[in-house]
C-alpha cells in the first residue's frame, strides 16, 4: 500500500474511531484494514482520581468588580459567609459649589444585579438586608486588596448610615438616604474637578453587613443608575451632582468572610485521605476543588484521542435547595507555580447541564502532553467558580464509589 492510501485509511480510522467509539471498531470496517496498518484502540475510564476540597488562596482578590456583594448568611453546609465591598465616589462631572445653593437631599442608590431574584439574592427569602455605609479615613493605596483584607482602621466608625432594607424583586433598586452632614461635606469643597483631588477629601464607601442577616445581595455597580446623587437648587432651579461607584479609573472591590466552623466542608478541609466523597466548591472566594491525576506512567507515549472529565450534582433534599453554580473553571497547575486555563477550555468553562446533572470538560490537549510529558505541566487541576468573585452560588459534587470520571479512548 503507498503512503498515500495508507494516510487516507488512517484518517478513515481515527473518524470512526470518534464517531462509534472504541469498542464498535470490527463493526465498521477496522478488520478489513491490512494487518501492517491496523492500530491497537484502547479505551478506558480507570485513570485514577484524587480529588480534594481546599481553600482558595488567601490572597485572592476581588479587585474593580463589576458586582458587588452585600450581606450575611449562615448556609447549613458552607457555614456563615460574610459579603461586604469598598467603592470609591467618581464625581460625574466637574462640580461648583457656593453659599447660594440650597442642600435638597442625598441619596445613595444601588442598582440590583439581576431581575430574577435567584440572581440576586442569596439566602432566606423573608430577610431583610441589614448594612451599614462609612465613609473610608484615608484614600485606597494603589495595591490591590485581597478579599479577606482586614478593615479595621481603614473607616470612620460612626457610620453615615445605618438600617435595614428588604430585596424586594418587584424593585429594581434600593434607595438610602445619606446624611445633610455628609451632602454638605462633598458641597463644602466648593470645586470639584480633579478626581485625585476629590478622594483626598472623600476617600470611597465601606459597606458592611451589620446584625443577624440571613441574605446576601449583588448589586450591579457598573450600571448608571447606581450612583450617589446629590440633590440642590439655587433661585428655584434644580440642580443633580452624580457620583459613579464604578469606573476605569476608581478602585471597588468585594470582601469576604468565611466561618466554616462545624460545616461539612470543615470535615472535608480537616479529612486525612487522599479524596473526599463529596467535593465543595464556593463562590466568593470560598472553597475549591484539587485534582489529581496519577497513574499517568501508562498514557506515556499514546496518542490521546479523547479525555473528559465529568463531575456530577450531588443531590438531595437540602441541596435542591441551592441553584448550582452556573460555570466552573479547570485550571492547570505549572511547574513554575503558576495557574493557567487548560488549552480547550480558554476560559470560557463548562455550565452546569442540567440533562446531566453535572459538568463536562474536554481536556484531551492537556491530557495528551502529559503523555508526551510537557515538563512546564504538572498533573494537578484546580476547579473553580468561573464567577466565584462577583458570585454567591455554591455547588457540592458528588464523589461517592469514584463518581467523577475521566474517560479516555487511546491509541497506541
Amino acid at each position: 500500500m503507498n503512503e498515500f492510501n495508507k494516510t487516507i485509511l488512517l484518517l478513515f480510522v481515527f473518524t470512526l474511531i470518534g464517531l462509534y467509539g472504541c469498542n464498535k471498531l470490527d463493526e465498521v470496517g477496522y478488520s478489513l484494514l491490512p494487518e501492517e496498518d491496523k492500530l491497537e484502540v484502547l479505551a478506558s475510564d480507570t485513570l485514577n482520581l484524587l480529588v480534594k476540597t481546599k481553600l482558595s488562596p488567601d490572597t485572592l482578590d476581588a479587585y474593580r468588580v463589576t458586582k458587588a456583594l452585600l450581606g450575611e448568611y449562615t448556609d447549613p453546609v458552607f457555614g456563615k459567609t460574610t459579603a461586604e465591598f469598598v467603592a470609591e465616589l467618581f464625581p460625574g462631572s466637574a462640580y461648583y459649589f457656593n453659599d447660594t445653593m440650597t442642600l435638597d437631599s442625598c441619596i445613595l442608590y444601588l442598582t440590583y444585579s439581576d431581575s430574577l431574584l435567584s440572581n440576586m439574592r442569596y439566602g432566606n427569602e423573608n430577610q431583610a438586608l441589614n448594612f451599614s455605609v462609612h465613609l473610608l479615613s484615608a484614600p485606597l493605596d494603589t495595591i490591590v486588596y485581597p478579599s479577606n483584607q482586614d478593615m479595621s482602621g481603614l473607616y470612620e466608625t460612626q457610620s453615615l448610615y445605618t438600617g435595614s432594607v428588604f430585596v424586594n424583586p418587584d424593585d429594581t433598586l434600593i434607595k438610602v438616604t445619606m446624611p445633610n452632614e455628609f451632602a454638605q461635606k462633598i458641597m463644602g469643597l466648593d470645586t470639584i474637578e480633579a478626581f485625585s483631588e476629590f478622594k483626598t477629601q472623600i476617600p470611597g464607601l465601606y459597606f458592611k453587613a451589620e446584625g443577624t442577616n440571613e441574605v446576601i445581595t449583588s448589586f450591579n455597580l457598573s450600571a448608571s443608575t447606581t450612583r450617589l446623587a446629590l440633590y440642590y437648587s439655587k433661585n428655584d432651579i434644580h440642580y443633580t451632582a452624580a457620583f459613579r461607584l464604578h469606573t476605569d479609573f476608581s478602585v471597588n472591590f468585594n470582601l469576604f468572610y468565611h466561618d466554616y466552623t462545624g460545616t461539612e466542608v470543615a470535615n472535608a478541609l480537616n479529612a486525612s485521605g487522599t479524596e473526599d466523597s463529596l467535593i465543595f466548591i464556593q463562590s466568593m472566594n470560598g472553597v475549591r476543588a484539587t485534582i489529581d491525576l496519577t497513574n499517568l506512567d501508562a498514557l506515556k507515549g499514546n496518542l490521546i484521542n479523547e479525555a473528559r472529565l465529568f463531575f456530577p450534582l450531588y443531590l438531595n433534599s437540602e441541596q435542591s435547595k441551592y441553584f448550582p453554580i452556573e460555570k466552573l473553571l479547570l485550571l492547570s497547575l505549572k511547574t513554575n507555580g503558576e495557574l493557567d486555563y487548560l488549552s480547550e477550555d480558554n476560559g470560557t468553562g463548562a455550565k452546569f447541564d442540567s440533562t446531566t446533572y453535572g459538568y463536562s470538560f474536554n481536556i484531551t490537549r492537556y491530557v495528551q502532553q502529559l503523555a508526551n510529558e510537557n515538563d512546564s505541566l504538572t498533573s494537578t487541576l484546580y476547579l473553580v467558580p468561573s464567577a466565584g468573585k462577583v458570585d454567591f452560588r455554591r455547588t457540592v459534587i458528588d464523589n461517592r464509589n469514584n463518581a467523577i470520571k475521566l474517560s479516555l479512548k487511546i491509541t497506541k
